[in-house]
Formats: structure tokens, C-alpha cells, sequence
């Protein structure tokens, strides 16, 4: 692979990783919420089940796009009502109170390994990086050096440009996830007041209404 490709990988993928998006301003929201430790299996599952989205739309979800295009419409909308709908949640959440937090009997919780790995599917960011990484960026044709790498992994078909561009986002997850949810861990140490939580959990979840409204 040349490496003025690989680069465009890397830049796309860093675009994708690190701008504001659905997934970034949930992991924020919880690390404000529930702390940076306790976020960290959703953080997780974004950072697995995201490059395992690419590598089904790799291994022939495009073409499925491309017979039924009103599926990507669908799928849109499903998951854009899901996340206003979430927006939502996080605006009106309130803080818990002292007796709660001791007894950690809050109702609310943060997202599972499981449940951050299968938001993907319904994440129209997601579908967006993943269909356009994979139009762009993957030719479907590695000659002897894409069956060799393809045997080695046990992945028989795969290209090596969807190898690069997995690996790539695979590396720029976790990095990028984890300094979103930093900044809301910094944030719930700042903020000692029950009021001050409510307004930043309000702005959370415009943010993320906000990055809905965007892709369309």
C-alpha cells in the first residue's frame, strides 16, 4: 500500500475520531455523570464494535446499500430519532442526591460493553465514516499480498486497504473517546452544585441533538 494512502487513511480516520459526533458527546456525558472508570466499558464498545462496522461493510454491506438505497434513508432516520430521543435523556437528567450516590442506588447508569458496540448500528455518524471510509479508501482488489495477509488473519477476501483503514480507526478510537471523556470527568469536578450539573447536562444533550441535526 502507498503510503500517500495510508496518510488519507489517518486523516480521515482523525476527522471522524476526533470532531463532535453522537459518540464523542455520550462518552462526555457520562464521563460527567458516572466518572471517567465507570464510562469505560462503553467507551470499549465503541472502540471494538466501531472497526468491526467497517469490516461488515467491507466484507459486502455496501452492496446491500447499493441495491436498496432507501435502506441508508432508513436507517438515518431510525437512528436519528434514537438519538434526539437520547439528547433528550441527557438534558433532563438530574443529579443524584447524596443518599443515592452513597447507596449507589441511581436508577440511571452508564452504557454497557455490549450496548456501546451495538450503538454503532444505529449511529448515523457511524454509517456515514463507515460507508464513505470504505467507498473511498477500499478497491476490493490485493492481488497475492491481499490473500497472504488475508490467510495469515484467517480473513479470506479482505483487501488489504480494509485491513488499513480498520486498523486505523481501531488505533484512533480509544484515544479519541478517552480525552472526550476526560474532559467530562475535569467537568464533574468543577461542578459542585446540583444546579451546574443540570445546565451542563442540558448543553450535552443540545450538543448532541445539535450533531444530529447536522448530518442531515
Amino acid at each position: 500500500m502507498e503510503f500517500a494512502t495510508l496518510a488519507a487513511m489517518s486523516t480521515y480516520a482523525i476527522a471522524m475520531s476526533v470532531t463532535p459526533g453522537p459518540n464523542n458527546t455520550m462518552v462526555m456525558s457520562s464521563g460527567l455523570t458516572f466518572g471517567f472508570w465507570r464510562t469505560m466499558p462503553h467507551l470499549m464498545g465503541i472502540s471494538l464494535g466501531f472497526p468491526l462496522m467497517i469490516i461488515s461493510v467491507g466484507l459486502g454491506m455496501d452492496r446491500i446499500f447499493a441495491t436498496v438505497p432507501q435502506l441508508h434513508d432508513w436507517l438515518r432516520w431510525v437512528g436519528s430519532a434514537y438519538l434526539l430521543w437520547l439528547s433528550w435523556r441527557i438534558a433532563t437528567a438530574a443529579p443524584p442526591t447524596p443518599g443515592e450516590a452513597a447507596k449507589g442506588r441511581n436508577a440511571a447508569r452508564p452504557m454497557t460493553f455490549i450496548e456501546g458496540a451495538l450503538f454503532q448500528w444505529v449511529n448515523p455518524k457511524a454509517w456515514l465514516a463507515a460507508v464513505a471510509g470504505v467507498t473511498t479508501y477500499v478497491s476490493g482488489h490485493g492481488g497475492e499480498e491481499s490473500a497472504l495477509a488475508a490467510n495469515v488473519l484467517g480473513l479470506h477476501g479482505v483487501s488489504p486497504e480494509l485491513l488499513a483503514l480498520t486498523a486505523v480507526f481501531a488505533a484512533m478510537a480509544f484515544p479519541s473517546l478517552a480525552l472526550w471523556c476526560a474532559g467530562g470527568t475535569a467537568l464533574r469536578g468543577l461542578l459542585h452544585s446540583p444546579v451546574a450539573v443540570r445546565w451542563c447536562n442540558a448543553v450535552m444533550g443540545a450538543l448532541l441533538a445539535i450533531s444530529v441535526f447536522s448530518l442531515f
